[in-house]
């Protein structure tokens, strides 16, 4: 899936065809996701991308890579994003943006709750409110990092499970 979602995605993007892109991007980010979610070996390395990635993003996006492309080149945001139209308003009108690399992490944490047996339902919930708080926040506030609360609803929707199963590793 990946392998045909990537020329579609690009294709797409520079042809400035926003729809099929941004299905595109989703699907990529999604294949791309749950095939890292199955190279995992344990759910202490699923924390550990959490953790890690709450800070790269964080950094990313307010003093890093992001921080600058927002700055010195917005117009080629859109290419790394998938748009969401604000309720009420056209796609030209009013939109909000999330990057293709916060999909892949929702879809490996996804992935881990299936690999390793956690609360899918539960996980889905809370880490797609996650995306909505950070988004609604956003409204507000410019760019944001999704990652950080992206990791904290899949750490706090499976905590009990994660800590026993890290604690019960075979020597």
């Amino acid at each position: 899936m990946a392998a045909v979602a990537l020329p579609v995605a690009v294709a797409a993007s520079y042809l400035q065809w926003t729809p099929p892109a941004d299905l595109a991007k989703i699907l990529l980010a999604a294949a791309l996701g749950l095939w890292m979610a199955e190279q995992v070996q344990t759910v202490a390395v699923v924390v550990l991308i959490a953790g890690l990635s709450t800070i790269v993003d964080m950094y990313s996006v307010f003093a890093g890579p992001t921080k600058a492309l927002l700055a010195k080149a917005p117009q080629t945001v859109h290419y790394f994003t998938v748009t969401l139209p604000l309720f009420g308003y056209s796609l030209r009108e009013g939109y909000s943006e999330l990057g293709t690399s916060d999909l892949l992490f929702f879809a490996l944490y996804l992935g881990a709750t299936l690999v390793f047996d956690l609360r899918l339902r539960l996980t889905l919930v809370c880490m797609t409110a996650s995306f909505l708080v950070t988004m609604v926040i956003g409204l507000w506030v410019s760019a944001l990092p999704a990652l950080p609360l992206l990791a904290v609803a899949f750490v706090a929707a499976n905590g009990d499970l994660l800590w026993r199963r890290m604690r019960s590793r075979p020597a």
